[in-house]
């Protein structure tokens, strides 16, 4: 089996995997697909790719996804290893809600044979939208996530939310 990955996606994705990776994050190249669903050589991705420990000596590999890369790339280092995808989603956006369902959508088809959790960023109790409004469409999606308020720049916060997602796939796992 391929390394375990994790991939982050939405605001701040970039900067997460810095804050989370115990080893100088660098770029990782993979190649995009053409209009017809072939590689296409010429076309490179870059995506930010960080490492951290986890309980028994293991590694997870992060991956950052700039919220203008091809989601393409991104499906297919998940299909090789992923454990799951972490969105994290600005509540202060015009369309925070929106942004979450766009996410989920993208990356419907990992999803549907791994887990996620979502890190909403920025909010605040004067906000409209809280946490019970994401676990609210999440339902509606009929999927089962964990849902944190997050500083995208903490690291607890983040470590936090990887945990819940470790914790999300593994009771997956068991009732397969």
């Amino acid at each position: 089996m391929k390394s375990p990955r994790i991939v982050l996606t939405g605001t701040d994705a970039v900067e997460a995997v810095a804050t989370l990776s115990e080893i100088e994050p660098d770029n990782a190249h993979c190649h995009a697909l053409d209009e017809t669903g072939v590689v296409d050589p010429t076309t490179t991705v870059v995506l930010k790719h960080g490492m951290m420990r986890v309980e028994r000596g293991g590694r997870i590999h992060l991956y950052g996804k700039p919220e203008k890369v091809h989601t393409d790339a991104v499906a297919r280092l998940l299909r090789s290893g992923g454990i799951g995808l972490i969105t994290l989603l600005n509540n202060k956006s015009q369309y925070p809600l929106r942004d979450m369902n766009f996410q989920l959508h993208t990356f419907q088809d990992f999803i549907a044979g791994s887990s996620v959790a979502v890190g909403i960023t920025h909010l605040d109790l004067d906000d409209p939208y809280s946490i019970d409004d994401y676990q609210t469409e999440l339902v509606q999606r009929e999927l089962q996530a964990p849902v944190f308020d997050v500083n995208s720049k903490d690291y607890e916060d983040l470590v936090t939310l990887v945990e819940a997602l470790l914790l999300s796939a593994a009771a997956q796992r068991a009732v397969k």
